[in-house]
């Protein structure tokens, strides 16, 4: 059954994570018969789908010994059997019964989580489950658009969510880390306008390129050839969701109205940067395009594409999670371009206190 936990006292000895909130936690496609173990927030949960085809979230630890439910049994009933001693628990996490006794002690039923299906994820509320509203999960990711195609995916990094938060939110590590497939000079040398909403804790960041390179990945996928003109539009909700608008067109300084309306590329990049924990991030991408929207070529090209980019990233933030474990922090010199980053962290500190008062 829900428990119900009251918000985190300054003494808590969690890592400070914003818990209210809806984080993805798995990809649809992975929760099936079986139990799903999985680390969020550094607590260890269980998902699993009842028979009727609900999501359910659960703590993956019995309440008699620890031991991981999920290596445990899930029955055609529903019922969970711990491995370990038998314990047996419902979908709702109320303790059935427990061996060598009649009766079930005190204490034994298991917290759930409030879950919700939004496009390919499945999304956990670590939080108080009375303010979990599905509702509040942002419309600005397009799974609800019909003109884009997503394909989606799931890697694990080892670096704290808010490094990772800075890399996707200062695009100009494009001209370099990515630049043999998306980056251009360009993306550095253009400035951005950042603002924030309070009330949604998002910020927003936009880059609009003009008689730019166009990159290998877009010459790819598009067939446009340099000069282009190009758009970044950035919206990232505080702690852990971003969306990344993009759009690519010839550019219009060798446009000939003649040849009819120029065609704009557009496309969607979806991030669910969940903690595992401190120094692991669970990395959820969605990619959605408006073309090619029946090409299985195109949708393969995308995924392992989208692998590569995540891999030059993670090597990345893995290297700054390091130093920071081995030499600490470090005084840091800042940009206009790192402008949407600050935003985030100092958003992120509000929110993290709002928590604990």
């Amino acid at each position: 059954m829900v428990q119900p936990t009251a918000t985190r006292a300054s003494t808590d000895p969690r890592p400070p994570f914003v818990r209210n909130a809806w984080y993805i936690a798995a990809l649809r496609s992975e929760c099936g018969e079986r139990m799903l173990a999985r680390s969020v927030l550094g607590v260890s949960v269980t998902l699993l789908r009842t028979r009727s085809g609900r999501m359910v979230a659960l703590r993956d630890r019995c309440t008699h010994r620890g031991y991981p439910l999920s290596e445990g049994t899930l029955g055609p009933d529903d019922v969970i059997t711990c491995g370990y001693h038998g314990f047996r628990f419902d979908a709702e996490g109320a303790c059935l019964s427990v061996p060598g006794q009649s009766g079930v002690p005190g204490g034994s039923d298991l917290r759930s989580f409030p879950t919700a299906e939004n496009g390919p994820f499945v999304w956990i509320w670590m939080g108080d489950p009375a303010l979990a509203d599905p509702a509040e999960i942002p419309a600005e990711t397009g799974f609800g658009d019909p003109s884009f195609r997503f394909v989606s995916g799931h890697v694990v990094i080892d670096a704290g969510h808010t490094l990772i938060a800075d890399n996707v939110l200062d695009l100009s590590h494009e001209s370099f880390i990515h630049a043999t497939k998306i980056g251009s000079r360009e993306v550095a040398e253009t400035g951005i306008t950042s603002e924030s909403d309070e009330k949604r804790w998002l910020v927003r960041a936009s880059r609009v390129m003009r008689d730019v390179e166009c990159p290998p990945t877009y010459r790819e996928r598009t067939g446009l050839r340099s000069p282009i003109d190009r758009e970044q539009h950035i919206s990232f909700f505080v702690p852990s969701l971003y969306v990344l608008d993009v759009m690519v067109v010839a550019a219009e300084s060798q446009h000939d109205p003649a040849t009819g309306p120029r065609r704009p590329y557009l496309g969607k990049v979806v991030y669910g940067l969940t903690p595992q924990s401190e120094k692991r991030t669970h990395y959820f991408f969605a990619i959605g395009r408006d073309y090619a929207q029946d090409d299985p070529q195109m949708d393969a090209a995308v995924h392992e594409g989208q692998l590569c980019l995540i891999d030059e990233d993670a090597y990345a933030v893995a290297v700054l999670q390091r130093l920071a474990d081995e030499e600490g922090p470090m005084p840091e010199v800042s940009t206009r371009l790192d402008t949407a980053a600050l935003i985030a962290r100092r958003m992120l500190a509000r929110r993290l206190r709002a928590e604990t008062r």
